[in-house]
């Protein structure tokens, strides 16, 4: 997997290599290890995998671990969606908790893996390890990824986006809702553009649309109550960014704190 991250990230270097040893009388071992490379660099190592060149990156670090551009096998592949469009889905189960939606690009395999390298994977106490180093489980719950390169991407121009209901509507409106965009350091939401879908119990409404400039708060009048809330976030430049299907809103929450005075044990 190439991961981009957004440049008000701190620098996370190079990880040593951690290796396991196949089972039994079994030659197989599987490795891991992060390279830590300029965007440029992983761009270019993907676009290389992508026509069949798939190579170890170079370690430029002070005490490279070693095998630097060596081919490894793998494809021929198959990019999902067509580059260098990325697709943006809101249920990639390995992408970082960070990510508000992910923007992902697939190298597909057209062939199976081989057998040496699945009868590695699928040992006993390579798939503790796989998850332990993935976070997600490869071998069974996720296994059409086995052999796949996904290059994943954040949202370049926005960490976040915050909405209020605002208590007291606007005449002639049923409902006002003012949205916020938390843009990244460095970065303008001007031109960016929010598509609002309400949804009731007899069917879906025709989006409110609006478009931000320099102001990161626009403010929203629906005629009706919103039951269900939908969105879907653009950009001139970056196209698709961020959406969300209709999903039920919450106006308000309501709790109570209580003091334990003591505490009582029963037996039975």
């Amino acid at each position: 997997m190439v991961e981009l991250r957004p440049s008000e990230f701190p620098i996370i270097g190079n990880s040593e290599e951690q290796s396991l040893g196949g089972d039994g009388m079994s030659r197989s071992c599987l490795h891991y290890r992060r390279f830590a490379l300029s965007v440029t660099d992983a761009i270019g190592w993907y676009r290389r995998s992508m026509d069949g060149d798939v190579r170890l990156p170079v370690d430029h670090s002070d005490k490279p671990a070693g095998g630097e551009g060596v081919p490894l096998r793998g494809g021929p592949f198959a990019s999902k969606p067509a580059w260098p469009t990325l697709a943006v889905s809101n249920e990639l189960d390995f992408a970082p908790d960070w990510l508000q939606g992910s923007r992902a690009n697939f190298l597909e395999r057209h062939t199976d893996l081989d057998v040496r390298a699945l009868t590695a994977i699928r040992s006993e106490s390579s798939r503790s390890h796989l998850e332990n180093w993935l976070h997600f489980d490869l071998v069974d719950l996720y296994s059409d990824y086995l052999g796949t390169i996904c290059l994943i991407a954040p949202n370049p121009v926005f960490r976040s986006i915050e909405k209020s209901h605002l208590d007291s509507p606007t005449d002639g409106s049923a409902e006002t809702v003012a949205y916020k965009l938390i843009a990244r350091a460095g970065e303008r939401v001007a031109g960016t553009r929010l598509a609002v879908v309400s949804e009731n119990l007899r069917g879906r409404l025709t989006p409110v649309e609006t478009e931000f400039a320099d102001d990161p708060v626009r403010v929203l009048e629906f005629a009706d109550p919103i039951n269900k809330e939908g969105r879907t976030i653009t950009h001139p430049r970056y196209g698709l960014l961020a959406w969300n299907e209709p999903a039920p809103i919450v106006r308000s929450i309501r709790f109570n704190v209580g003091v334990v005075a003591r505490c009582k044990t029963v037996k039975v």
